[in-house]
This record gives C-alpha cells, structure tokens and sequence, in this order.
C-alpha cells in the first residue's frame, strides 16, 4: 500500500492574543529553522520546510499538509511543532480531521476488466441486463465507525494518470479535505497500468486532549493508522480472482 498526499487538522481554544503571538513566531522561525516559502497575513501564518509540505497556523486550528506525496511526509514539519507550542501556546489541542490518499498496483489486470470486475462485485451485477446494459465501473463510498472515529472512503480502480489527477485535483472525488496536489509524473514511476485508489478521511467523535509534540505526533500516526487499516480491508476483499467476469 502507498501513501499520497495528506492532511492533519489539529483543532484548540481561540487564541486570543494571535496577532500578537504571530509575530512572535515568525521570529522564532526565523531564528531556529530554515523555511524555504512562507506566508503571513492577520489570519493565518504558513511555512514550508520542504517543497509541497507545509503547516498552516490559525487562531483557531494547525494544519500539516503534504502536497507532492513527500518521502517524509509531514513528518519534515516536526520542528514546527516547536515553535507552535511555544510562541502559540494553544489549549485544549485535538486532533479534528485527517484525510490521507492510499492506492494499491493490481498486476495482471487490465483496466477495463478490472473496472467491470469491481462494479460487479459492488453491484451484484455479474451479467448484462436485459436491454444488454452491463455495470463497466463503480466508485463506492463507505463509512467506517469505531468507539471514537468515524473513516470515510471512495475506492475505485484507476489508471497512472488518473491516479494523478485525483491527487492533484482532490475535488473531483467525494471525498474532501486534501490539500491540491503537486505530484509530479516521475513519483509514477514504477507503478502497474491498473491501481486501486482509496480515498480516506477520519474524524473523531471523542477526540483526547493533547499538551505536547509527542502526543500531537502519535495522533497523526493513529489517524494514519486508521486510514490505512480501511484502505488495506478494502484492497484486501476487492478484485480477488474470482471476481474476474469473463
């Protein structure tokens, strides 16, 4: 399973004293890390590290987005959380939202018999009806609950470059809340002609409250984690061999 491009809302208390505490951190970067862009107004501050990987900090929530599927991952955004703890000093941090892009190769399929055996298995349509319509393709979304999460995924089969395209242009799917994408054709490389593509997003219904990087840290892992879990379940049970239609 790959990782794509993804985004992780913590949510706190209103800063009030954001203006003010603002500035404060963009002397703090300035002093104690090497942001290659940044972008200041009165509403939001935002900094890359790296190209495509970029935190966005508001009065009321941080966003850590990856816009290239970087090898790191927002994991280069780290020493951020520094500076956002110390200048920002947010209260009653929570991890909110996480929407993450998975895809998985399907070898030895072609893309139209996989997309005509993926939307018969959804469907239950295994033959043509009676007029000779027969289900070529099919996008399904589906919710997944826990005790505290709810996950959220649209699935489908794609090609190379329409797997681009859903990564760099989010909004085409169902699913919001990734960050537009900057995926370049060289991260293709390597990749069978037929994918399956899953899509997910995770919300908490009793988020924990967190005071600390390390707790901030291990809830974009958990996110993850859950986002990865449905989209191995669902990669697991679509397009075995029996669902070949001949």
């Amino acid at each position: 399973m790959r990782r794509w491009t993804a985004a992780y809302t913590f949510r706190y208390s209103p800063i009030i004293s954001f203006e003010r505490r603002r500035l404060a951190l963009l002397d703090w970067v300035e002093r104690s890390v090497d942001p290659i862009s940044f972008r200041d107004d009165s509403h939001e501050v935002g900094f890359s590290l790296t190209r495509g990987v970029r935190i966005r900090i508001d009065r009321r929530s941080v966003t850590l987005e990856d816009s290239i599927a970087a090898k790191d991952g927002v994991e280069s955004l780290w020493p951020m959380l520094d500076g956002l703890l110390e200048i920002m000093e947010p209260r009653d941090i929570e991890m909110a939202f996480a929407s993450v892009a998975w895809s998985r190769n399907l070898r030895g399929w072609s893309y139209g018999a996989a997309t005509q055996a993926l939307a018969a298995q959804v469907t239950g349509l295994r033959g043509p009806l009676p007029s000779g319509i027969t289900a070529t393709d099919v996008a399904p979304l589906v919710d997944f609950t826990s005790d505290n999460l709810v996950v959220q995924a649209e699935y489908g089969v794609v090609s190379p470059p329409e797997l681009r395209d859903r990564l760099n242009n989010p909004d085409v799917g169902k699913i919001k809340g990734r960050p537009g994408g900057e995926v370049d054709k060289s991260a293709l490389e390597g990749l069978s002609d037929t994918l399956l593509f899953v899509d997910t997003t995770s919300r908490s219904y009793r988020a924990e409250l967190l005071s600390d990087k390390a707790g901030m840290q291990a809830a974009v892992h958990e996110f993850e984690a859950a986002t990865r879990e449905v989209a191995d379940a669902i990669v697991a049970t679509a397009l075995t061999e029996k669902e070949i239609v001949k």
